[in-house]
């Protein structure tokens, strides 16, 4: 229960503004089915009619009601410049989760997540106050006050939430596909949104349902469905927050699938919040050596050369993890940003054009399609401009318009050819073949055009 306080207090604080009138359903008579005819019309059913549990929880119902009520301000000129918050809502929100903790069984406590998102609205807290309606939805599907609660949603996201209009919308669809008993549904629902929502101000009240869940549940087995969706929102929070949790799913469930992905967390989290680098590339091979062939280890791998390059600077073990990775990875995507990074490195960093050409080579070795192409450009614009080595430079453009005679690109590399043995081998005989080769492969190309006029000009010579 300290863990709901903890995040109940967090919730209370991130109230700053303008109050609003709480409105409680005026009582009316029950149906004949002893369910509410609907939210507006909601009454207990006669304490006569109740069981003693069920006495007890309508008192304290109606104390929360109108207690509520009593502490809502009125909306006055003057209330405009004091904070929304009333001191009893605190009070009230932990009276409320320990009656949904105490009660879950009873149709009643349906109505207490209805008055607990009235207490959020009026404190402005409006991602509380949909998350609860949200979750009033999943735990009493059938209830009356699932109907008042949609109705709560789609103003709020056509008012306060607009700009999270449509990760409400989403929330609020998932509503609607849930199965199973009531903790089966509270978990399924809870995995989805942290999955789908990375919105900060969503993240306390998802924590703090998390929380509640792993405190109350009595059936669903697979508890770190919940303790990962905690610790992924808890990030949103506090990176150290977040980290604690992933390490309490690794310590507490060991055969849990999601213990890959809570080491990626911990390490890109201690990568880009708090820069302990060393820490992070422990976890990140901890990550690679205890799970090899997981989809988490193929990313583990790309940010822990990363890292390495543009964090840390230390260029030989940003080679030294590209060349695993594509000793792993072989012909996918995977390798071929390795390579392109390793051809970075190479002549960015370390000054080493020579072996970014062939790494920008076996690119074109290991691959098929367009990024062949890219390559073997790269690689002949280093041989050409910034190593000037003549036969490399040649024997690249070869391999271009081998790989596509057709294309721009060639076009391009044969005339570079007989540019090159004229300008900078001076074989004025050579050039001329080469140029002429041009002109008879692609006779309507702005180059065929340009390499007559050098023909021309060496005949004048």
């Amino acid at each position: 229960m300290r863990h709901l306080v903890l995040f109940g207090s967090l919730v209370l604080l991130s109230a700053s503004a303008l109050a609003e009138e709480v409105t409680v359903a005026p009582p009316a008579p029950a149906t004949s089915a002893g369910t509410p005819a609907d939210a507006g019309n909601y009454r207990p059913a006669p304490s006569s009619e109740r069981k003693p549990e069920n006495s007890v929880a309508a008192g304290e119902i109606d104390l929360l009601r109108r207690t509520i009520n009593e502490t809502t301000r009125s909306k006055s000129f003057f209330s405009l410049f004091s904070s929304p918050a009333v001191p009893i809502d605190g009070e009230l929100l932990q009276e409320a989760d320990r009656f949904i903790q105490r009660h879950a069984g009873l149709p009643e406590t349906a109505e207490v997540y209805h008055l607990k998102a009235q207490v959020h609205h009026r404190m402005e807290n409006y991602p509380a106050a949909a998350l609860d309606w949200l979750m009033l939805r999943v735990v009493y599907p059938d209830s009356a006050f699932a109907i008042e609660a949609e109705k709560r949603l789609t103003e709020l996201g056509g008012n306060q939430l607009k700009k999270q209009a449509a990760l409400l919308d989403e929330m609020a669809r998932w509503t609607k596909s849930l199965n199973g008993d009531r903790d089966h549904r509270i978990a399924t629902y809870l995995s989805a949104i942290s999955g789908t929502s990375n919105e900060p101000g969503f993240a306390a009240p998802i924590v703090a349902e998390c929380a509640a869940f792993l405190v109350n549940n009595r059936s669903y087995p697979n508890e770190d469905d919940i303790e990962h969706a905690l610790a992924r929102q808890a990030l949103l929070i506090d990176p150290q927050i977040g980290i604690y949790h992933f390490d309490k799913l690794l310590a507490l469930y060991p055969d849990s699938p999601f213990r890959p992905d809570s080491l990626l967390s911990i390490a890109n989290t201690q990568r880009r919040s708090q820069h302990t680098y060393e820490r992070a590339a422990q976890t990140f091979n901890r990550l690679i050596e205890q799970y090899p062939d997981t989809a988490e280890t193929a990313q583990g791998y790309e940010s822990l050369a990363e890292m390495y390059d543009q964090d840390m600077h230390d260029y030989p073990n940003a080679l030294k993890t590209d060349e695993a990775i594509i000793a792993k990875y072989r012909d996918t995507p995977i390798v071929l940003r390795a390579l392109n990074n390793m051809a970075s490195i190479y002549q960015n960093r370390t000054n080493q054009p020579a072996k970014a050409v062939d790494s920008y080579l076996r690119i074109a070795g290991i691959f098929r399609g367009p990024e062949v192409l890219d390559a073997l450009n790269k690689a002949e614009k280093i041989a050409r401009y910034t190593m000037q080595d003549w036969n490399s430079a040649l024997s690249i453009n070869d391999r271009i318009v081998a790989h596509a005679p057709g294309s721009e690109d060639a076009a391009k590399a044969m005339f570079a050819n007989a540019e090159i043995v004229e300008e900078h081998l001076g074989d004025k005989r050579q050039a001329r073949v080469l140029y002429e080769k041009l002109i008879a492969a692609r006779p309507g190309h702005p180059l065929a055009k340009e390499a007559q006029q050098r023909i021309a000009a060496m005949d004048r010579k």
